[in-house]
């Protein structure tokens, strides 16, 4: 059973502020699953979340997509490791990438999580993103468990 709460952002700078809010709230060890359409906004969220993460000001603009290097990691009051599972062929991938390390010593935010959902912890968020016009989204936010659900009540 999962809980789920549905946030629409109307615009870019939308995205971001609520990209910002839960990055304010981060804790270590949370894992957060992205799914979504290509060019539905996941990186846009990360950036965000890197920004309410205190990562330095000049920073967020270097957040990027890891596509082709597949994990890029960000400064900030928590450590925010960013990773992109599209090009990944299953969990056991994302496994070998030593995620266990990275949820031990910070936040784990997967792009194109719907991908290697079996190996993410049993208790972790998933944001799903979905385009309902131009620069409009709504974001759907779910709990996986005890944890995560507390998470939502302070993000939500």
């Amino acid at each position: 059973m999962n809980d789920a709460t549905v946030i629409r952002a109307n615009s870019v700078a939308e995205t971001l502020r609520f990209g910002r809010r839960i990055g304010a709230a981060l804790q270590q060890g949370w894992v957060i699953g992205l799914v979504g359409e290509l060019g539905v906004g996941k990186t846009r969220l990360v950036k965000g979340l890197a920004a309410g993460n205190h990562m330095p000001d000049h920073a967020p603009t270097e957040v990027t997509s890891p596509t082709f290097v597949l994990v890029n990691e960000y400064p900030g009051r928590v450590k925010l490791y960013h990773l992109d599972a599209y090009r990944l062929h299953s969990g056991s991938d994302l496994d070998n990438l030593g995620i266990e390390e990275m949820i031990a010593d910070g936040v784990l935010a997967v792009e194109w999580a719907d991908r290697v959902v079996e190996a993410l912890p049993p208790d972790h968020l998933t944001i799903i993103g979905r385009s309902t016009g131009e620069t409009n989204r709504v974001w759907t936010l779910s709990a996986h468990g005890p944890i995560s659900r507390e998470w939502l009540s302070q993000i939500g």
